[in-house]
């Protein structure tokens, strides 16, 4: 009666396997070959693909044993929103997907069935971004409990290694004191309130602004956290005076300054360490670039040509610039006249897997919607004497 269309002949133009279908009840029942006894190809090389096709049934069939064991409820289609401003939105519909995605740990999860969304990968990448110290040292998950976390450190040795001066003689003593420390766990984060009016109504690149402030609040936040651990080194670090104030040194004082600082590392290091990069505040960054020499060419490659020059300096990034032949890193928001050669082993940062982690909530009274930004985070100096700082002279 014009309500039903019946399809009595259909040209198929592709079937591919794949991990979800549209329709839970679609499985491959078999393979075959294709008729090609006709074919030129078949003519000049009558090749046997029983093998081939057995193998492929194989796989096909412990593809399908595999999928078997995720039932329709478990699939969880956490890919469906292209941006944060989509998933709020839904959220607030009480989408069970949107629901899944706001308790899911994707930085710890193996489950087979799982896509982390790319607007997720994306919010990542930029608390990464932001926090270019927490990058320069070495970096581990958090374990999974406990508020604080245990590690060792070496004193400095007793003794030392010797050549045994003849057969039988005792060797020279080597005193290794071990002892351990511990680091706070603390908790970094922060929430937002976004009315629902705000939610349903707003363009999505609206809220997608707010969970951005929120991720870049959280980076900065961590940063901070660790930059104040290493500034706090620094009454137990090595320190290197610069032989004149920041602002008048010669580039060749600060070339043997920094000599001098990886120099500390190599020999008090307790654990072997040596340097990997050197640090600078903003405005140690400008001092340097402005160092000339009686010509008044810089002595610092600024412009790349190469020529009468110590070194190189960062540009346009924070990470292009080599003295001496180790990395000049500019920090974000470093205390003025802050240089440090560090080794990147020195510091250690245990942040929770897949942190920042995200929770909301819904107040029926006043129409609001609360959106929160988390994570744990410790920080540890097993080898203090893996940092040196450069001081002006006093």
């Amino acid at each position: 009666d014009g309500e039903v269309t019946v399809r009595e002949k259909a040209e198929l133009k592709e079937v591919s396997v794949v991990n979800f279908p549209a329709y839970s009840e679609a499985s491959v029942t078999s393979v075959r070959e294709a008729d090609n006894t006709n074919s030129k190809e078949n003519k000049m090389d009558n090749m046997d693909y029983s093998a081939d096709i057995e193998e492929v049934r194989n796989s096909v069939e412990a593809l399908t044993r595999k999928f078997d064991k995720f039932g329709d409820a478990e699939v969880e289609p956490v890919a469906q929103f292209r941006s944060a401003g989509e998933w709020m939105k839904s959220l607030a519909q009480g989408n069970s997907d949107a629901k899944a995605i706001a308790t899911r740990d994707f930085g710890t999860t193996v489950d087979a069935d799982v896509v982390r969304p790319a607007w997720i990968n994306k919010s990542l990448h930029l608390v990464e971004k932001q926090r270019i110290v927490k990058g320069l040292f070495a970096q581990s998950a958090l374990p999974a409990s406990g508020n604080s976390i245990e590690y060792p450190y070496a004193k400095v040795p007793t003794g030392t290694v010797q050549r045994q001066l003849t057969e039988g003689a005792d060797l020279s003593y080597l005193e290794v004191s071990l002892d351990t420390a511990t680091a706070p766990v603390h908790t970094y984060g922060g929430y937002s309130s976004v009315s629902r009016q705000a939610i349903e109504r707003s363009d999505v690149a609206y809220l997608e602004m707010v969970l951005r402030h929120q991720t870049i609040a959280y980076a900065n936040a961590t940063e901070a956290a660790v930059q104040a651990a290493l500034v706090a080194t620094a009454a137990t670090a090595n320190e290197v005076e610069l032989g004149g104030t920041a602002g008048a040194a010669s580039a060749a004082q600060w070339l043997g300054a920094i000599i001098d600082a990886k120099a500390e590392i190599d020999e008090n290091s307790t654990l072997g360490l040596s340097a990997d990069f050197i640090l600078i505040s903003k405005d140690v960054h400008k001092k340097l670039s402005l160092i000339v020499d009686t010509t008044g060419r810089p002595v610092f490659a600024v412009n790349g040509d190469g020529s009468n020059t110590f070194g190189s300096l960062p540009i346009n990034g924070r990470l292009a610039g080599v003295i001496d032949g180790t990395p000049v890193v500019v920090g974000k928001a470093l205390p003025a006249n802050t240089v440090v050669v560090a080794s990147s082993e020195a510091l250690v940062s245990y942040e929770s897997a897949g942190a920042p982690f995200r929770l909301q909530d819904e107040n029926i009274i006043n129409l609001t919607k609360d959106f929160s930004l988390y994570g744990y985070m410790a920080i540890a100096v097993p080898d203090v004497k893996g940092i040196t700082f450069i001081v002006d002279e006093a």
